[in-house]
C-alpha cells in the first residue's frame, strides 16, 4: 500500500515537471498499439520529447494539483478518457507529428475488430484448391477455377471502414495471407502554449498561409473600392483612380495642367500623332543601342513626379510618394476651384440644376477622391506631413458644405421665382 502512494507521488511529481518544462504535448491514441511499437517511438523522440503514460483517473488528479498554476491545462481535462498517452516536448512540432505518426505496423485483420479504412480483395489466382470455392461465393467474392486453382476474377470491397470484422472476413484475408491494417500511435489534439488544436493545423504549409493572406487583401481592397472607404490595400487604386476622374475633368472642360496637355492634344489633333507613330517605330533600333550603355542621371523633383509618359491610364508609376501626394492635393484643388469659379459666375446669375450637381461632381470627384485617397496613403509613412493634409481636408469639406448650403438657396430662389 505504500509502494503504490510512493508511486503515484513520484508519478505526480513527475507531470508536473514536465509540465513546467515543457510549453508543448500531444494527446494521442494507443488502440492496438503494442508494447514494442512504444519502445520504438520512445527510442525515436528522445531526444527531442518524453512519452508518458498513465492511468486516466491518476492523470486527472494529478492535474487538478496543480490547475491553479496552470489554468490553461484545465482544457485538457474532457481529453483525457479512452486508451490515451501523453508527448510533451519543445522541438518543432510538425517534425514531432512525422516522427509520432510514422512509426506503423501492418497487422492481420482479426475478428471483433474495427476496420480503419475499407478493405479490397484483389483479383487474381490464390493458388488454392476448388473445394474452397464456396467460403468465396458465401462472402461475394467473384470467382472461376483456372488451372485447378481458384481464381478471383474482380477486385471486391468485403470490409468498409468503422465496420465490425467478422469471423469469415478475418479467415479469408488471413487465408490470402493480407495484413489490410496498420496500427499505430494517433495524434488526437495538440497543445501549444494555452492553445489546443488538431494535428491537421499542422501540415498549413507557408504557401497556404501566404495564399490565403492574398486572398484576404484582394477581399479587402474589393471592398474599399466598392464602398469608397479608404485603406492600405486600396489606396495605389484610389490614386490611379483619383487621377484618372482629375485627367476626366480636365478632358471635359477648358483647365488644362501639365499632365493633361498633351492628352488633350491627342485628342484635338489625332492625325498628327498618327503621322509620327512609323517615325518612331523606324528609330525604336537606335534607341535600342544608345540604352546599351546608360549613363546615371541626377533625379529631381520634377523628374520624380507621377507623369503619365506614355499616357496608359492603366500603367502608373509613383517614383516620390511626398511628391505624388503633394500633387494630387494641389492639382484637385486647382481644378476644382477654378471649375467652380467658373461655373459660379454663370450659376449665379441662372440657377440650372445641371450646372450645380457639375459642381458638385467636380468638388466630389477631384477633392474628396484625391484629397481622402492621398492623405490615407501618406499617413502611415510621412506623418510629418499630415497635419497639412488634414487642414486642407477640413478646409475643402467645409467649403463643399457652404456649397450645398448655397445650392440649396438657389435651387429655392428659383423654385419661387
Amino acid at each position: 500500500m505504500g509502494a503504490t502512494r510512493e508511486k503515484k507521488a513520484a508519478y505526480f511529481t513527475k507531470l508536473r515537471e514536465l509540465v513546467e518544462e515543457y510549453k508543448s504535448l500531444f494527446i494521442v491514441g494507443v488502440d492496438n498499439v503494442s508494447s514494442q511499437q512504444m519502445h520504438e517511438v520512445r527510442k525515436a523522440l528522445r531526444k527531442d520529447a518524453v512519452v508518458l503514460m498513465g492511468k486516466n483517473t491518476m492523470v486527472r488528479r494529478a492535474m487538478r494539483g496543480f490547475i491553479t498554476e496552470f489554468p490553461e491545462y484545465e482544457k485538457l481535462m474532457p481529453l483525457i478518457k479512452g486508451n490515451i498517452g501523453f508527448i510533451f516536448t519543445n522541438a518543432d512540432l510538425k517534425t514531432i507529428k512525422d516522427v509520432v505518426l510514422a512509426n506503423k505496423v501492418a497487422a492481420p485483420a482479426r475478428a471483433g475488430a474495427i476496420a480503419p479504412a475499407d478493405v479490397f480483395v484483389p483479383a487474381g489466382n490464390t493458388g488454392m484448391e476448388p473445394g474452397k470455392t464456396s467460403f468465396f461465393q458465401a462472402l461475394g467474392v467473384p470467382t472461376k477455377i483456372a488451372r485447378g486453382t481458384i481464381e478471383i476474377t474482380s477486385d471486391v470491397r468485403i470490409l468498409e471502414k468503422d465496420q465490425k470484422v467478422g469471423p469469415s472476413e478475418a479467415s479469408l484475408l488471413n487465408m490470402l495471407n493480407i495484413s489490410p491494417f496498420t496500427y499505430g500511435l494517433t495524434i488526437i489534439q495538440v497543445f501549444n502554449e494555452g492553445n489546443l488544436f488538431p494535428a491537421s493545423i499542422l501540415d498549413i504549409t507557408d504557401e497556404e498561409l501566404l495564399g490565403h493572406f492574398t486572398t484576404a487583401v484582394s477581399t479587402i481592397t474589393q471592398i474599399s473600392l466598392a464602398s469608397g472607404y479608404p485603406t492600405v490595400a486600396a489606396v495605389s487604386h484610389q490614386i490611379v483612380n483619383s487621377y484618372k476622374n482629375i485627367l476626366a475633368l480636365s478632358v471635359a472642360t477648358d483647365y488644362t495642367f501639365e499632365g493633361s496637355e498633351q492628352i488633350k492634344d491627342r485628342i484635338a489633333n489625332p492625325e498628327a500623332y498618327a503621322a509620327a507613330a512609323p517615325a518612331a517605330a523606324a528609330s525604336s533600333s537606335s534607341a535600342a543601342a544608345e540604352e546599351a550603355a546608360p549613363a546615371e542621371e541626377e533625379e529631381s523633383d520634377d523628374d520624380m513626379a507621377l507623369v503619365y509618359r506614355s499616357f496608359d491610364l492603366q500603367q502608373v508609376v509613383i517614383p516620390r510618394h511626398i511628391l505624388a501626394t503633394k500633387m494630387f492635393t494641389q492639382l484637385g484643388k486647382r481644378t476644382v476651384q477654378t471649375i467652380a469659379n467658373r461655373r459660379m459666375v454663370s450659376t449665379i446669375s441662372s440657377p440650372r440644376p445641371s450646372s450645380l450637381k457639375g459642381v458638385l461632381f467636380g468638388f466630389f470627384a477631384g477633392v474628396s477622391l484625391t484629397g481622402f485617397g492621398c492623405y490615407y496613403y501618406l499617413l502611415d509613412e510621412y506623418k510629418a506631413s499630415s497635419n497639412a493634409i488634414i487642414s486642407d481636408i477640413l478646409l475643402l469639406q467645409k467649403t463643399v458644405r457652404n456649397m450645398e448650403n448655397r445650392i440649396k438657396v438657389l435651387e429655392s430662389t428659383a423654385e419661387k421665382k
